[in-house]
Order: structure tokens, then sequence, then C-alpha cells
């Protein structure tokens, strides 16, 4: 009868291989989750920057607005991007970018 030492082994490698593989997928999902946040957090500093000079940087805030709206949608194409530009982007970004889960 032949030992079963060597399949044990190879299930015990191809299991390591296995976690390795979910570990390494997990922290690339967890690094682009990150920039992402990063990136909506900057964004709505600067509209909320923007927001404090009232009427003088309203058409910049409608361009900041209209701009993230088609950002989001080359990046989730399969959502539908609400976009109410009176409330500038951090509606959009609130909606999208941040749910990612």
């Amino acid at each position: 009868m032949r030992s079963r030492s060597g399949w044990d082994s190879f299930q015990t490698i191809a299991a390591l291989v296995l976690g390795l593989l979910v570990a390494s997928t997990k922290g690339a999902y967890d690094t682009k989750k990150s920039e992402v946040t990063q990136m909506a957090a900057k964004i709505v500093f600067l509209d909320r920057a923007l927001a404090t000079y009232s009427s003088e940087t309203a058409e910049t805030r409608e361009v900041l607005s209209r701009s993230v709206a088609s950002v989001v949608d080359r990046m989730w194409p399969g959502r539908k991007v609400i976009s109410n530009y009176t409330t500038g982007p951090q509606r959009i970004i609130g909606r999208s970018a941040l749910s990612l889960n």
C-alpha cells in the first residue's frame, strides 16, 4: 500500500498557496479602497473650501461636480450616478465611490 504522505504534502502546499493568494488579493483590494477613499476626501475638502467663497466659485464647483460624476461613471460603468450639482461632489462620491462594500 502506498504512503499518503505525498498526497498530504501536496494538499498542505496547495492550501498554503491558496491562502497566500487570498491574502494578496485582499491586500490589493484594501489598498485600492483606501486610495479611492482618500481621493474622495480630497475632492470633498476642495468643494467645501470653494463653497466658503460663495457665489464667486459656483461655476467652478459645478465643473468639479460634473468632473467627479464623469470619473465615477468611468470607474464604475455599471452604476447609476445620481448627480445633483446644487449639493456638490460629496453627494456623488457618497453614493458611489465610498459605498464600495
